[in-house]
């Protein structure tokens, strides 16, 4: 299996399906598999090649931002770094939700922490539905390999704390 930043570094800028599913959603009709492919695929964001700390979602969720990233120059800059799993999180601009604010605030404040924190979604797809994540499992075995091979999320889930 392909770790998760070699599998990802095969995007190029813009591209909104991962070459390996494409395949899978040629076979599938939007309304089989429910994700919106006019977005960018959010398989990650933040430094999750060195982040101590790393939070695990289902899939990336969807909002009007996910449309414009798309479309526009800066956004498909900023998600093609993001691929390389160096890039941190976004700053955070009028545009933009307070979702992840709210997600990472116990950590401190935003500026301080969106070097040191990551999201690894185990579906890449956005969708308003996570029941979408069901009906495609093509990259969730790349995230639960990452996930996998990474000590921390043993010793999370024994409620450790790192040494």
């Amino acid at each position: 299996m392909a770790d998760i930043f070699e599998f990802w570094s095969k995007m190029k800028r813009g591209e909104r399906i991962h070459p390996a599913d494409i395949s899978v959603f040629e076979r599938m009709s939007a309304g089989a598999h429910g994700f919106n492919l006019k977005c960018l695929p959010a398989a990650f964001g933040g430094r999750l090649r060195t982040a101590p700390v790393v939070l695990l979602y289902l899939s990336p969720g969807f909002s009007p931002r996910d449309l414009k990233d798309a479309i526009t120059n800066d956004g498909q800059d900023y998600y093609f770094r993001r691929w390389s799993g160096d890039e941190p999180l976004r700053e955070i601009t009028s545009e933009s939700t307070n979702w992840v604010i709210s997600r990472t605030k116990s950590f401190g404040p935003f500026d301080a922490i969106r070097d040191k924190v990551a999201m690894l979604n185990i579906g890449a797809y956005h969708s308003k539905d996570a029941k979408a994540i069901r009906r495609c499992w093509r990259c969730r075995p790349v995230g639960s390999h990452w996930i996998g091979r990474n000590a921390f999320y043993f010793r999370a889930r024994r409620r450790e704390t790192a040494s």
